[in-house]
């Protein structure tokens, strides 16, 4: 919270993580400038601070964080900035793929196929060092086509799933446009939903393969439940949820029918903090009561920021513990019903608030090690074999970009 004037500090708390729980913020963009440079669109406001950020969260009991890559030279960067601030590989991991946003950039024109073959390459070279836990950003944005058509991201969306699948790796999926129209009695899937799962089922070779083998996360989910459910479909579907997934009284109802062996958390940092305007921080406020403070922190504006502050408006890693316990209320509120529940679990929900956030974050432990960081599965040091993979998957040579206006290039949340 907080407020006006003077510059003075303002305090606030964030909820512990119950004794011996630890949590993994499976999207972190901790590339952004405002860590690595202290600039906020394009503007210095203090120094580089990721070194700050990053011990807050170890702190707090955030065991690892993944940082979000979206085109080939930030997976680079991403790899270098994990080696760089965590040497002995022990918290820090990357995705590296291309954000549907920047697949025109990256992909079309005559070095398409060269630019999938280096992928290729760059992967087979990286991956057995284990930094790299998932392929991805990649996916659909329907919300913001002036930088990327629908027919150009549905079209290099498939080389990238044919990648994932050769490397053996999970996918950390990107999926904008379906709460455009929030609809609680929608009964069909939004078009990127329907596109996204024909898509996985098109990266097959045959239609006897698993449609995801090593797993995916759908990050920031804001869809209905209609979509949810056309997600889930999909055996080895994850659901991320994050500050931007909790916005909504629609979206709290939704998050909370997220199976909880189907659940994974983000913060999708330095955005998607939970706002006051949010419906998920009267969830919080509701229960600050019950829970048990974490170390008192300070919020201070940008124009006076300190070491040992958290900039206002900024989120980082730590606030994965306000989105633990937003989800964990929401579940209290929505889903002591749910029949799907096994007795444990119902147990849980009608606990605390805190009890049941320590039961999510257990279980969402669980789910997120046996995805990301399973030995037989991304994380494996054993050299992947260099065989030819057809990269064409299908796909025309492909015509020239569309005659959109080009903005700026957006970040990759």
């Amino acid at each position: 919270g907080g407020g006006g004037g003077g510059g003075a500090a303002a305090p606030a708390r964030l909820p512990a993580l119950s004794a011996g729980t630890s949590l993994t913020d499976v999207g972190a963009n901790l590339l952004d400038p405002m860590f690595t440079l202290g600039t906020y669109h394009g503007r210095y406001h203090h120094p580089p601070d990721v070194s700050n950020v990053l011990d807050r969260a170890k702190k707090a009991g955030v065991e690892r964080m993944i940082v979000t890559a979206g085109c080939l030279s930030e997976a680079r960067e991403a790899i270098a900035f994990c080696e760089e601030h965590d040497p002995a590989g022990t918290f820090l991991f990357c995705t590296a793929g291309v954000h549907p946003t920047r697949v025109e950039v990256e992909f079309e024109g005559q070095t398409a196929q060269a630019t999938l073959e280096q992928w290729d390459e760059f992967l087979h070279e990286h991956m057995p060092q284990g930094r790299i836990v998932a392929l991805g950003e990649c996916g659909l944005d329907d919300a913001r086509l002036q930088f990327a058509s629908q027919e150009s991201q549905d079209r290099w969306l498939l080389p990238q799933l044919k990648l994932a699948r050769k490397h053996k790796l999970p996918l950390f999926l990107h999926m904008r446009g379906c709460d455009d129209d929030e609809d609680e009695n929608a009964t069909e899937p939004c078009p990127a939903a329907v596109r996204l799962v024909d898509a996985i089922r098109a990266s097959r070779s045959s239609s006897g393969e698993e449609l995801l083998p090593h797993g995916a996360a759908c990050h920031s989910f804001t869809g209905t439940r209609a979509d949810l459910d056309h997600l889930l479909s999909v055996a080895g579907m994850t659901i991320g949820l994050n500050g931007c997934s909790l916005r909504t009284e629609l979206n709290v109802r939704v998050a909370a029918a997220v199976p909880i062996d189907r659940l994974m958390l983000e913060t999708d940092c330095p955005w998607c903090e939970l706002k006051p305007t949010h419906a998920s921080r009267a969830l919080l406020t509701a229960t600050a009561a019950q829970m048990r403070d974490h170390d008192a922190m300070t919020y201070v504006k940008k124009e006076k920021w300190r070491s040992d502050a958290l900039v206002k408006g900024r989120c980082e890693p730590i606030h994965i513990i306000h989105v633990l316990h937003a989800v964990a209320a929401a579940r209290r509120k929505y889903a002591v019903s749910d029949s799907t529940m096994s007795s444990d679990e119902t147990c849980a929900v009608q606990s605390s608030v805190e009890e049941h956030a320590a039961y999510v974050a257990m279980a969402v432990n669980t789910t997120t090690t046996a995805v990301f960081f399973s030995k037989g599965g991304s994380r494996s040091k054993k050299p992947i074999c260099k065989t030819p993979l057809s990269l064409k998957v299908d796909v025309d040579v492909p015509p020239p970009l569309h005659d959109v206006e080009r903005l700026e290039t957006p970040t990759a949340t």
